[in-house]
């Protein structure tokens, strides 16, 4: 009788592994098509998106996969962060600077919603 009250709990806890490394790894999937649509778009390299080069046309589609990132893979700032080798508060500040030229620029805003609206996944 142990033995089997044990075993139906290792498979209830198996099941609820696979359950949440499906989340995960559907996340991940989603964060990748989001880069590399990203790196697409602005005619970059997934390296150069992901890397550590600072003009401004990378920063601005790097920013773009960020926020992205964010708002339709609920990902935390920390594994975004590990995604693009940064440390949280520099994804925070990436998603803010979107949000504030959104505030200002309609075009911009609108070609972002599309995205988020292609990047979210469907009930």
């Amino acid at each position: 009788m142990y033995l089997e009250q044990k075993v139906q709990l290792l498979e209830s806890r198996v099941k609820e592994l696979e359950r949440v490394l499906r989340v995960v790894l559907t996340q991940r999937s989603g964060a990748t098509d989001i880069i590399n649509s990203v790196a697409d778009h602005y005619s970059f390299s997934v390296s150069e998106i992901i890397g550590r080069r600072r003009h401004i046309d990378v920063i601005e589609a790097r920013h773009v996969a960020i926020y992205l990132i964010r708002k339709t893979c609920r990902q935390s700032l920390y594994s975004i962060g590990a995604m693009f080798k940064r440390d949280h508060g520099t994804i925070l500040n990436a998603v803010h600077r979107i949000q504030d030229r959104m505030d200002v620029d309609p075009k911009f805003k609108a070609k972002i919603e599309q995205w988020v609206a292609s990047f979210t996944p469907n009930p």
